[in-house]
C-alpha cells in the first residue's frame, strides 16, 4: 500500500514537472496563522522572483486599513515584535503595490500577569536550591 502511494506521488511530481507547475511560483507568506504568548515572531516568504517590496500589518483581514508598513527588499524574512494583545494580518507587496500571496494571521495573546509571577517565583526558587548546594553541600576533604 505504501509503494502504491510512493508511485503516484512520485508520478504527480514528474507531471508537474512536465507541465511546468512548481511549488515556488505560488508565494506563500509563512506562518499562515501563528499565535504568540510573548508578542514577537517571524514571517517567512520564498523566492518568487517578484520583486516583494513590502509587508503591511493591517488589523483587519480585509486590509482596510494599513496600519505598517516595513520594507523587506532582498529580504526572506522579518521577525515582527512590539504588538499588544489581537489578531494582526500581514501581506507582501510587489513593487506595483500589488498584493502578492496569501495573507498572514498572527494571534498576539501575551501571558497574565499572574502567571509571569508564578514562573519568576518558580525560577527564583530554583536558584535559591541550587546557590544553598553549591555553598552548604557535603564537601570532599582531600
Amino acid at each position: 500500500m505504501q509503494l502504491f502511494f510512493s508511485r503516484i506521488c512520485t508520478k504527480i511530481v514528474i507531471l508537474s514537472l512536465l507541465l511546468g507547475i512548481s511549488a515556488a511560483t505560488a508565494l506563500e507568506l509563512r506562518p499562515k496563522q501563528q499565535s504568540s504568548s510573548e508578542g514577537y515572531y517571524t514571517l517567512r516568504w520564498e523566492d518568487s522572483g517578484k520583486e516583494i517590496t513590502t509587508l503591511e500589518m493591517s488589523p483587519s483581514s480585509d486590509f482596510g486599513t494599513i496600519e505598517t508598513q516595513y520594507n523587506v527588499v532582498g529580504m526572506s524574512q522579518i521577525s515582527v515584535t512590539g504588538y499588544t494583545n489581537g489578531q494582526y494580518y500581514f501581506r507582501l507587496v510587489d513593487s506595483n503595490g500589488v498584493a502578492v500571496g496569501n495573507p498572514a494571521s498572527v494571534t498576539v495573546e501575551h501571558r497574565s500577569l499572574e502567571q509571569a509571577l508564578q514562573l519568576f517565583g518558580v525560577g527564583c526558587l530554583l536558584f535559591l536550591i541550587l546557590v544553598s548546594i553549591l555553598l552548604f553541600g557535603p564537601r570532599q576533604k582531600n
